[in-house]
This record gives C-alpha cells, sequence and structure tokens, in this order.
C-alpha cells in the first residue's frame, strides 16, 4: 500500500473516530473532540510527515466543535446529546493525554485568560500541537494554540484509567523524537505580535466570549476558542500553568491562614484579658458568697442563683447606669463626697465593675428580676436599693433564712429577691402607695454578714423606720448619705459591729427623728452639740460603744426626751444640770463612764424619774435628803442604782419615802452605820414591797439587805432539814401574812433571830457555837412569843451563855431535851421551826397567851410524849400527825378552842 493511500485510511479512521465520539458525547465532550482531534493530528503529522489531509481533518474538527460544516475556520459548539460508550474510550483517553501535557503559555496568549468558564473546570490556558514535519527528526515549527477548555460532567473513573494507558503511548511517540527540543526557553521578545493579533480579534467579538456563568451553567456550554493561525516557535519550552496556578494558590492559601491566625490571637486576647481582669478584682473585692450544697428536689426550683448567671442586655445595663447616675446627681448628691464630678465617676464604675454589690443588683434588677419593673416605675429605684442592700449583706456567706437560696422563708414573709414585690419581702414594710415606710424590722437569725450600703439614703423620703436588731456580722459606719433620710424618725441599728465617728450632719437633716437605737457598736468620737435640733428626740440609747468627750449641755433642750441611756461608753466629766430640764424623762442609765462630780442636783426636780442608773462612775460626796423628790409623782417601780462610786455618809432614810421603791442598789461606796429600819420596813418578798436593798455589808448594818447580808452557808443550814426556815423570812423585815396571826408587826420573828444571831450574839461572834440550829430556834421561840419584853422570867434567855443554861431549857449532851416555860407570859405564835430540835421530849407553855393554830410540824419530833398547850389561845384543829407520834402519853389542849374530836388529846 502506498503512502498517500495509508494516510487517506488513517485520515478516515479518525474521521470515524470523531464521528463515534461525536455521536456518543454531543452534549458533555466537545472538548474531548477538540483534544481528541488534535491529538490525532498531530500524533500522525510526527509519525507520517503529512499535512495535506490531516488539514482536512483538523477543518471537520474545528467545524464539529463549531457546530457548522466543516471549514477552514474553527468555531464552538454547543453538545446536546448524552455520551455514548462505543468508540469513545480512545478519544477519552487521547483527550486526558492532551489534558495532562499541556503546557502553559498564558503569557504569550493573553486574551485566552477572559474565557468564563461553568461547572467543574480545570483551565487549561494552552494547548499544543506540534507537528514532526520530517522523518530526519528536524523540527520546523512548534505549533501553539490558545484555548480555554471547559469540561462538564465528566466522568473520571471511565476516562482516566484508558488515559493512561494512551497517556504512555503518546509519551513513546513524542520520546521517539528526540530531536524536537523543548527545553530553552521561549524569547517572547522574537515573538510577532501580528500573528497572534487575528486571533485576538476573533476571541473578543466571539459570540460567547462575555456570556454570564449562570447561563453557561445551565445550558451545559463549554466554551472554547482556536486560533485560526498557528506560531509557530523554535525551542519553546512549554511551563505547565497549572504548576504556575498551584503556586499562586499556596500562596494565597499561606496568606489566609497567617491572616486567620492573627485574628484568632487577637481574639482570644480580647477574651482572656477582660476575664483575667475580671478574675484578678474578683479575688481583691468580690463579695465571696459561700452557696451551700443542697439536696436535688424532685421538681425544679423557681429560686434564682446567687448572684446574676448571666451578663445583662448591655443597651438596658448602660441605660440603667445612666438613670442612677442622673438620679444621684439631681436628688441624691449626699451619696457623692464633695457633690464633685469625680466621685459620680467614681459611683458609676461601681456600678460596672464585677464583684461591687451595685453591679450585682443591677445585673439581677435588668437581666433577672422577673418583676419586670422598667425605669419610667418610680418604684424602680426602690427594688434596686432594696436588692443593694441584700448582696451587700452576703458578703461572706449566704442568709440562713429568706434568702434567695431558701425554697420558702420560715417566718411566713417571702423571700428576699423572690418574683414578688418587695414590700412582700421579710422584713419589709411598705405604705398604701408601696413605699417602703420600714426598710428592714427585726429581721433576726438570718445570718447577715457584710455591711449596709449608702444608698439606703436612696430610699428617702418614703423611709421612717429603720430597724436592724440582730447580733450578726455587720460592720461598716453610717455614711453621710443616710442624711438624706430626711422623713427618718426611728433608727435601730443596735447589736451590730459598726464603727466609725457619728456623721456630723446626721443631726441636721433628720428633724423628724424620735428614736436613735445604736446599742453594742463601736462607735467612737464625741455627740455632737447639734443634738440639740432634734426637737422631736424622745429615746437616744448609744451604750455598748466608744463615744467620748463629755455630755453636751445641749441634751437639756430635747424638752420630749423621756429615755436617755449612754452607758458603757468613755464619757467624762460631770453631767449637765440641764438635764434637770428634761421634765418628761423617764429613764437615765449613765453607768459604766467616767463621770464624776457630786450627785447631779438637776435630776431632784424630775419628779417622773423612776429609773437611775450611776453605777461605776467617780461621783463622790453625800447624798442629799431631797432624793425623795425624785420621781415622787411617778406611779412606776423605783429603781436605783449608785453602787460602785465613792458616795459617802449615812443612807438617807428618806429613800423611805418614794413609794414605789423596788431596788436600791449602794454597793461599794463608802456609806457607814446601817440601813434605816423605815427602809428595812420597804422590804418585804411582795411585789408591792422593797425587793432589793444592797449596801456594803462589811461597813453598813444591814438586816433586810437582799442579796442578803446573813453568811450564805447559814442560811443554807437553816433553809435545810431539820429546821426547815422559810428563807424570805429570815431575809425580808415584813413576814409573809399566812405566817402570822396579829396585826401590826412589820417584822418576822425569823428575820430578829437570825439578825440577833450575826451581828449581836457574842458567843456566835466568837465562834463558840456548836449548833447554829438549835440556837437560832430558840432565839426565833423568844422572838416569837415576846411582845415587848412581856416574859416574866427572861433571865439569860439570849444571853453569851450557852442555850443549855438559858431559862426553862433542859439538855441532855447539848441537845434541848426539854422546854418549860409555863405561867411566863408568853404572847404570840408556836413557830414551827421546833421541828428542828429534834431530841426534844416535852414541851409545857400552859397559862400562856399564845394565839394561832397548833404547828403540824410538831409532828416530826419523834422523841416527844408531852405536849401541854391548854390554858393558851390556841384556834383550829388539832394535828393528827402529832397524835401518830409513836410512844406518845400526854397531850393537853383546850377543848373551848381547840376541835379535840377524834383527836389522841387526854385533856380538852
Amino acid at each position: 500500500m502506498t503512502k498517500g493511500v495509508e494516510d487517506d485510511e488513517a485520515v478516515e479512521e479518525m474521521e470515524e473516530d470523531l464521528e463515534i465520539s461525536e455521536a456518543a458525547s454531543p452534549h458533555r465532550n466537545i472538548s474531548r473532540v477538540r483534544d481528541n482531534g488534535s491529538v490525532i493530528s498531530s500524533t500522525y503529522r510526527q509519525e507520517n510527515n503529512t499535512g495535506g489531509n490531516i488539514s482536512r481533518l483538523d477543518d471537520r474538527i474545528d467545524a464539529k466543535i463549531r457546530g457548522a460544516p466543516a471549514a477552514t475556520t474553527p468555531g464552538a459548539i454547543r453538545s446536546t446529546t448524552p455520551p455514548s460508550s462505543k468508540g469513545n474510550n480512545r478519544s477519552a483517553a487521547l483527550s486526558s493525554t492532551v489534558r495532562s501535557n499541556v503546557g502553559a503559555v498564558r503569557s504569550q496568549a493573553p486574551h485566552a485568560s477572559n474565557v468564563k468558564a461553568s461547572g467543574r473546570t480545570s483551565a487549561v490556558s494552552s494547548s499544543v500541537r506540534q507537528s514532526a514535519m520530517n522523518s530526519a527528526g528536524i523540527v520546523d515549527s512548534a505549533r501553539i494554540v490558545s484555548a480555554a477548555v471547559t469540561e462538564t460532567h465528566v466522568t473520571p473513573n471511565v476516562l482516566e484509567p484508558i488515559a493512561d494507558v494512551e497517556d504512555q503511548k503518546l509519551h513513546q511517540q513524542v520520546d521517539h523524537h528526540s530531536d524536537f527540543n523543548i527545553s530553552e526557553p521561549v524569547n517572547y521578545d522574537d515573538c510577532d505580535q501580528n500573528m497572534l493579533s487575528p486571533d485576538i480579534e476573533r476571541f473578543e467579538s466571539h459570540p460567547y466570549a462575555d456570556a454570564e456563568e449562570n447561563n453557561d451553567s445551565q445550558h451545559n456550554v463549554i466554551e472554547a476558542f482556536v486560533p485560526s493561525q498557528v506560531v509557530e516557535a523554535i525551542g519553546v519550552e512549554v511551563m505547565g500553568d497549572e504548576e504556575e496556578e498551584l503556586k499562586e494558590e499556596k500562596a494565597k492559601f499561606k496568606k489566609r491562614a497567617i491572616l486567620a491566625t492573627i485574628c484568632l490571637v487577637v481574639v482570644c486576647v480580647a477574651v482572656v484579658v477582660p476575664v483575667s481582669l475580671t478574675v484578678f478584682k474578683k479575688s481583691e473585692t468580690v463579695v465571696n458568697v459561700v452557696t451551700t450544697t443542697k439536696t436535688p428536689t424532685s421538681s425544679p426550683s423557681n429560686m434564682p442563683s446567687l448572684m446574676p448567671s448571666s451578663s445583662p442586655t448591655r443597651e438596658a445595663f448602660t441605660k440603667s447606669i445612666d438613670f442612677i447616675a442622673t438620679y444621684i446627681k439631681t436628688n441624691a448628691t449626699g451619696l457623692l463626697a464633695n457633690n464633685s464630678t469625680e466621685a459620680l465617676t467614681e459611683y458609676e464604675d461601681k456600678l460596672r465593675t464585677d464583684g461591687t454589690a451595685q453591679n450585682y443588683a443591677l445585673k439581677w434588677i435588668t437581666d433577672e428580676d422577673t418583676l419586670g419593673r422598667s425605669l419610667n416605675d418610680t418604684l424602680w429605684l426602690q427594688r434596686y436599693t432594696v436588692a443593694l442592700i441584700y448582696f451587700s449583706l452576703i458578703e461572706k456567706s449566704e442568709w440562713t433564712h429568706c434568702g434567695r437560696e431558701q425554697d420558702t422563708c420560715t417566718y411566713g414573709d417571702k423571700n428576699w429577691l423572690s418574683e414578688f414585690n418587695e414590700c412582700d419581702w421579710y422584713g419589709i414594710q411598705c405604705d398604701d402607695d408601696n413605699k417602703v415606710i420600714r426598710g428592714i424590722k427585726k429581721i433576726s437569725t438570718v445570718g447577715s454578714n457584710g455591711h449596709l450600703p449608702d444608698e439606703i439614703g436612696l430610699l428617702s423620703p418614703s423611709l421612717i423606720d429603720f430597724f436592724w436588731m440582730r447580733e450578726d456580722l455587720i460592720d461598716g459606719t453610717i455614711p453621710d448619705a443616710w442624711t438624706m433620710l430626711t422623713s427618718l424618725e426611728r433608727f435601730n441599728l443596735g447589736n451590730l459591729n459598726m464603727s466609725g465617728t457619728w456623721p456630723t450632719t446626721f443631726f441636721k437633716n433628720t428633724p423628724l427623728i424620735n428614736t436613735i437605737y445604736l446599742q453594742n457598736n463601736e462607735f467612737t468620737g464625741p455627740i455632737s452639740t447639734e443634738i440639740g435640733l432634734l426637737k422631736e428626740l424622745k429615746s437616744f440609747l448609744i451604750r455598748g460603744n466608744n463615744f467620748n468627750d463629755t455630755l453636751p449641755t445641749e441634751i437639756g433642750q430635747l424638752s420630749k426626751m423621756t429615755e436617755l441611756e449612754v452607758q458603757m461608753n468613755n464619757f467624762e466629766g460631770m453631767v449637765p444640770t440641764e438635764l434637770g430640764n428634761l421634765k418628761k424623762l423617764t429613764k437615765l442609765n449613765l453607768a459604766n463612764n467616767n463621770f464624776s462630780g457630786p450627785f447631779p442636783t438637776g435630776l431632784y426636780t424630775l419628779n417622773k424619774l423612776s429609773y437611775i442608773n450611776m453605777k461605776s462612775n467617780n461621783f463622790t460626796g453625800k447624798l442629799s435628803d431631797q432624793v425623795a423628790l425624785i420621781g415622787n409623782s411617778s406611779s412606776s417601780a423605783q429603781i436605783w442604782d449608785l453602787s460602785n462610786n465613792k458616795f459617802e455618809g449615812n443612807i438617807p432614810k428618806e429613800f423611805s419615802q418614794i413609794e414605789e421603791l423596788r431596788k436600791l442598789n449602794l454597793v461599794g461606796n463608802l456609806f457607814e452605820g446601817e440601813v434605816p429600819d423605815e427602809i428595812c420596813k420597804k422590804t418585804g418578798p411582795l411585789v408591792s414591797d422593797l425587793l432589793g436593798l444592797q449596801v456594803s455589808c462589811d461597813s453598813v448594818r444591814c438586816t433586810c439587805c437582799f442579796p442578803s447580808c446573813f453568811p450564805s452557808d447559814l442560811l443554807e443550814t437553816l433553809t435545810e432539814l431539820p429546821a426547815q426556815m422559810d428563807p424570805d423570812l429570815l431575809t425580808y423585815w415584813k413576814p409573809k401574812p399566812e405566817l402570822t396571826t396579829w396585826a401590826g408587826e412589820d417584822r418576822s420573828a425569823q428575820n430578829k433571830a437570825i439578825s440577833w444571831y450575826h451581828y449581836d450574839d457574842p458567843r456566835s461572834s466568837a465562834g463558840n457555837v456548836t449548833n447554829p440550829t438549835q440556837r437560832i430556834v430558840l432565839a426565833l421561840l423568844y422572838y416569837a412569843t415576846t411582845m415587848e419584853d412581856n416574859w416574866t422570867n427572861s433571865f439569860n434567855f439570849l444571853s453569851s451563855d450557852d442555850e443549855c443554861n438559858w431559862t426553862g431549857i433542859t439538855c441532855v449532851s447539848g441537845n434541848v431535851t426539854e422546854i418549860n416555860l409555863a405561867s411566863n407570859g408568853l404572847v404570840g405564835f408556836l413557830p414551827r421551826e421546833l421541828q428542828g430540835l429534834t431530841e426534844l421530849t416535852s414541851l409545857n407553855v400552859t397559862n400562856n397567851k399564845i394565839s394561832g393554830q397548833i404547828p403540824t410540824n410538831l409532828g416530826m419530833l419523834t422523841a416527844l410524849n408531852t405536849l401541854s398547850l391548854n390554858k393558851n389561845d390556841f384556834t383550829g384543829v388539832f394535828p393528827n400527825e402529832i397524835c401518830e407520834l409513836p410512844g406518845s402519853t400526854l397531850f393537853q389542849v383546850d377543848h373551848a378552842e381547840v376541835d379535840c374530836k377524834d383527836s389522841c388529846c387526854d385533856s380538852c
């Protein structure tokens, strides 16, 4: 077969392949048609050095691509039929091979970069058709074709294996022509730009050059540009455009990675730094809230967390800060030191700073409070202030009752920070307009700790009662801001741990206050002379602090004062005589200070004063007989305590003229003599008696004092068996009415007997008494049956001799066994304490004037066998206890006065 015939057959064979490929993939693989044809054409040129027939094939390929009849001018086509497997393998492989070996010459054909593609694309800047012009291997020229090939919906798993095989064959064919030199770079300066210009013009005028991407995608369009002329160059080095793009993509990716890293670092810094600062601030100033672990409940709890759990809406939070700052600047400058702008800024910082009570309260009301009051609500600020009080009082731990952590309030009201109106929270009392009129009332056992905030002043003008009485761990001072409480009437901060000095403007700005109660704190400094401005003040109670200096005389201007208690401080100097102006004063307590000087003469005019406590000071001098003028118009019980001073002289008997005198303590002074009988006559066991009279028993004789001046061990002996004396009858002068049978007796026989033994018995004073009970019982018998010394024979009775030697007394071994006082003028009663003479066998008091009932206690004298009571004035019934005594032989009484029926009497 001749060379020309072979060429024709080869061309025909390629045409058949092209037709098969066209039929198989008109819609999707137009680019492969062109690629296949180009490769086949190039391959056959290299092998056969043919050109004529091949040009026909080129024209047909271009025509197929452009959708026009075969011609010399190529174009673009749109494929509309799906691919077929028949006859497509080779063309697909050749297409893949060409694509994998195409070099990039975009710089030589810049117009190719303007081609638009759709779908999944692989941009190829140029494709090279290489023709071997002769078998000697001399390469005359290289044909460079600039085009943009767009692949759409190619099936990789079908094409790639075939492409690998064909690619190897093509490489073998190319390698065969080793004289084709592509190692030298292209000298672009040598290029004839005129050779490219027609192609550029044709590309720019191409109907699809400016097609929109979305239109291409919708029609599966594959746009390509094939130049009508070829540029032949010797020594062209084909550079892969894909490799350049890969480098560019890597560079872009590297830039993006660096930028992303920088952004990530910036974000981390923006997050970590504020958090770190917050933690640092909290470590120094944050309220340390201790939350106890609770047993899980069966249902979710509605109680909020201890502190706000999420950040409030920034806009609402900022508006709230602006609202509070504006209000303070306009209406509450007392919160600002010197009313300065710096102080306002500092306060705003407190609202913004995490960990402050102000910040917690503001977060709660703007972010968590379900009541939902707006800033336009006049009660919004009140609710914020009450919440702030709560957060200020849980610095160290949560409340044990009625706080936000408890399920219920054990005292019946609502928990603090609950969804209810703050007027329903425990301890809050409001008026009909829901305005707080009692800030905190008697909150007890809630376990508060922390401090009371300055912002309590914001409750003005509604707050009239601030009452907190609980031994809690509340510290801090009375801030100047509280002077804004211009309607305040009652101010009670007793039993806390507060300190500092008294605000200088407090008295000036609270003219309506009537009660100040600050007991048991650590306040210091003097009391301002401006206290005289409190014209409504009735009670001034500041005991248990460290106030000092003198009492200001201006206190005398408080004409409505009823209570003045300044005890347990460090006041000194003389008590102002101006206190005599307090005509309504009923209670005065100056105890435990360093007051000095004589008894305040101004007090003698206070006829309503019922309580005077001046103990533990340095008062000196004698007491005037005018003491009876103090409280003489008062119907209240009188209590006087002048103990532990340096008063001297005799105790004025005029104390007895104070009708309601109940206690008189004169211990620890320099008094002398004895307590006047007039005073002792007021002593007794009844509530209407002088229940407590105390003196220094080592310097003053007192037979009626209680606690008693009698030795405690003696009292203990007498009140126990066998005598069992009544302690009240031993101590007081007044006997119990049920134990006496005569009128006009103002001192008990028991008190007389023990008084004689303690103060007047020489034998007792000498410590020479063997049986005190026996000696005192016989003395009691004497005092009980003696009125105006009426005994006929009292020889040696109550003398310093042993009681066994007294008249009518018989003893055996020092124990009294017989008493015989018959016909001896005894008048009085037979004391029941005779039971203390346990060895007594005979008692004879016949023919006397003893009255009253026969004591049943005589039935305890188990040795008694003779009892002669006849010819007296006894009444009542003869006791069966006596009849039951073992060994009794003779019991005698007067039948006319004593009921002897069914008794054991031998003579009635």
